[in-house]
C-alpha cells in the first residue's frame, strides 16, 4: 500500500511541474513568470498584424420591486475585423453590433462601423456617412489602439498559470489563465461594456468582488506574441454599486453575461490600409472621449 501511494505522489507532482512550466523553442522548459517576461519584450518586435473580435452579451434587467414583472432581456452581439501598421501609424476597422429584445425581436436593431486611424486623424462610418473626428491629443489616442499592447500591459499586471500546450491555426501555444487585479479588471469591463454603463461612478472595489470572471489567453511558442485571448464574465449591476438610491432610480438589477474572444495573426506582415477615396471628404467634428477611449 506505501508503494502505491508513493507511485501516486510522484505522479501529482510530475503532472503539477507540467502544468507550471511550459516547453521553450529550444527545448528547456519556462514557468508562467518567464513566459510573461519573454511575452512583455516580444511587443518591441511586432510592427504589424491583423485582429478579429468576436463578443456577446446577455443584458437582463429585473425590477427586484415587483418581482412579477417580467424581466427584460437584450442579446448584444458584436463582430469585427482590422489591421494595425505600427511603423506607419495606421489602423483599419469593420464592426457589426446587432441588439435583439428577447420579447420584442422584431425591434432588432444593427449598425455597421468602419474606421481608419491615418495621419493622426479618425475617419469613421455610420449609416453610410463619413465623418472626420479631430484628434486633441492624436499621440494618447494611438496609443490606446495597439490592441496588442494594451492586451499585454493588462496580463503583465495579472497572475498567470500556464495550464498546457494547445495548437492554434497551426501554432504551437502556451495556454495560460489570468486573474487580472483590480486596475486590469476595471480596464477590461471598460473596453467590453464601452460606454452603455458609467463606470466612473460605481463601486469597482465591490463590484469586482462580486464579478465571476474567467480568461484565459495563448502565446505563441516560437514568437511569444499574443495569439489569442478569451474573457467570460457574469456580474450584476445594481443601484448600491452604482452609488445611486434605489428609492430614486428603482430597485433594479441588471444581470450581464459576457464573452469576448480576440484573434491576432499575420504579425510583421505588410499591411495596405489605404483610407476610402469617399472618406477624404468627410465632415469634421470635435471627438468625444466616448469615441476614442479605446478601439471598439
Amino acid at each position: 500500500m506505501k508503494r502505491i501511494i508513493l507511485a501516486l505522489a510522484l505522479v501529482a507532482v510530475a503532472f503539477c511541474g507540467c502544468m507550471e512550466k511550459g516547453p521553450a523553442p529550444g527545448g528547456e522548459e519556462l514557468n508562467a513568470t518567464q513566459i510573461k517576461q519573454l511575452m512583455v519584450s516580444s511587443v518591441e518586435n511586432q510592427n504589424s498584424y491583423r485582429f478579429s473580435l468576436d463578443t456577446e452579451q446577455t443584458l437582463e434587467i429585473i425590477n427586484q420591486s415587483d418581482l412579477q414583472e417580467e424581466p427584460v432581456k437584450i442579446l448584444i452581439t458584436s463582430s469585427g475585423k482590422g489591421a494595425i501598421d505600427v511603423d506607419a501609424r495606421a489602423m483599419s476597422m469593420e464592426m457589426n453590433n446587432t441588439a435583439v429584445p428577447e420579447n420584442d425581436r422584431e425591434n432588432q436593431t444593427s449598425t455597421t462601423m468602419e474606421m481608419f486611424f491615418i495621419n493622426d486623424s479618425i475617419y469613421m462610418k455610420l449609416d453610410d456617412n463619413w465623418t472626420k473626428l479631430m484628434m486633441p491629443s492624436p499621440d494618447e489616442i494611438w496609443e490606446r489602439q495597439n490592441m496588442v499592447k494594451n492586451q499585454v500591459e493588462l496580463l503583465n499586471n495579472s497572475e498567470l498559470t500556464f495550464e498546457g500546450m494547445e495548437s492554434i491555426d497551426g501554432e504551437e501555444c502556451y495556454r495560460l489563465t489570468v486573474v487580472p487585479d483590480m486596475s486590469a479588471y476595471a480596464t477590461i469591463l471598460s473596453e467590453q461594456l464601452g460606454s452603455s454603463i458609467p463606470l466612473a461612478f460605481m463601486n469597482i472595489t465591490q463590484l469586482y468582488e462580486s464579478t465571476e470572471m474567467e480568461e484565459t489567453v495563448w502565446l505563441t511558442r516560437e514568437t511569444n506574441f499574443l495569439k489569442k485571448s478569451d474573457v467570460k464574465m457574469n456580474l450584476a449591476i445594481t443601484p448600491e454599486i452604482m452609488n445611486l438610491p434605489p428609492e430614486l432610480v428603482g430597485n433594479i438589477t441588471m444581470n450581464i453575461d459576457m464573452t469576448a474572444t480576440m484573434l491576432f495573426s499575420d504579425f510583421n506582415q505588410p499591411m495596405d490600409i489605404v483610407l476610402p477615396e469617399e472618406a477624404r471628404t468627410a465632415a469634421e467634428m470635435p471627438a468625444m472621449p466616448m469615441m476614442v477611449s479605446g478601439t471598439t
